[in-house]
């Protein structure tokens, strides 16, 4: 006597938004799980969404189309753009042409972000570049053997969404929780937008992998452009020739003023000295005729003396 059940792993019945709702449907006898290919050959799985909308996949077990391992006798499906924030209801089917079996699930999704995203703009090494910095809400997850990667679109996020770039984010410092990426070559005259990926778990232990919605960065234009290196060495080049022929200007007038003040203490010199001749030989002159005149004085009077 047989007891042929659907089952599933075990579903979260709750998360957050951005997080993947991953299905493992499975078929049991007696509680023991099938992986016999010829008879999960002619097993027909699918998962239905009835609420919000109503949405079907169809469930293998090739390895192919979302199912992790081919004929290990699990059926898997990853789901996450039909979520919306609330209650979300699904039917689990499994079915042949003499049986069918379903189970009924709902998970809650809670409009929680789980990331804050932001852009700075730093200098290095004479040069401008963009940062792009992401923290995890720790309030929810837990940021130990956190992993994140990202994709940047630049321009237009429909038509450019297809060209999107890998971009690793960095982890600098461990006891910082915040993860950056850095860039000298983005635009912010240009549209930005960054994909967060996410793996991690709760706070409770509870595996979470999450995608961000597009987020738009606002990149800030650079206070100060500053100069290439070809550019920079032209302008210190400009700056030095410049200075050299500001100071090479004023040493010249000190040099002719020195050389006139030279000249100038000479000529008075000179004049001084003429000076002091004319007056040496006026004054000995003047000395020959008082002596003279004394003389002959002292001669008049010696005589009318004698």
């Amino acid at each position: 006597m047989t007891n042929l059940q659907i089952q599933t792993n075990r579903i979260p019945n709750n998360l957050f938004i951005g997080e993947m709702l991953n299905v493992e449907l499975f078929m049991t006898d007696n509680n023991k799980k099938i992986t016999d290919d010829n008879f999960l050959q002619f097993i027909s799985m699918s998962a239905v969404q009835k609420e919000p909308d109503n949405k079907r996949w169809f469930l293998h077990d090739n390895g192919l189309r979302g199912d992790t391992k081919a004929h290990d006798g699990l059926f898997n499906v990853q789901i996450k753009k039909t979520l919306a924030i609330g209650k979300n209801q699904f039917t689990f089917q499994a079915s042949t042409d003499t049986l069918q079996r379903e189970i009924n699930y709902s998970v809650i999704i809670h409009d929680t972000q789980l990331i804050n995203t932001r852009a700075e703009q730093i200098q290095k090494n004479n040069t401008n570049y963009h940062q792009i910095l992401v923290t995890p809400n720790i309030e929810f997850v837990n940021p130990r053997n956190m992993k994140m990667s990202a994709l940047l679109v630049e321009g237009h996020l429909i038509d450019n969404e297809n060209s999107a770039q890998t971009i690793t984010l960095q982890q600098a410092n461990p006891k910082v929780l915040e993860w950056s990426y850095e860039s000298d070559k983005l635009d912010p005259d240009k549209d930005h937008h960054v994909i967060i990926h996410m793996l991690t778990k709760t706070r409770t232990g509870r595996p979470v992998d999450y995608t961000s919605q597009p987020i738009q960065l606002n990149l800030p234009k650079f206070d100060n452009l500053l100069l290439s290196p070809n550019q920079l060495v032209t302008e210190e080049t400009t700056a030095i020739e410049s200075e050299s022929d500001s100071i090479e200007a004023p040493l010249e007038e000190p040099e002719e003023e020195t050389v006139e003040t030279d000249n100038d203490w000479l000529m008075g010199a000179v004049i001084a000295v003429i000076v002091n001749i004319i007056f040496g030989i006026g004054g000995w002159f003047g000395y020959r005729k008082w002596k003279n005149n004394r003389e002959a004085a002292y001669e008049k009077l010696t005589g009318e003396l004698e």
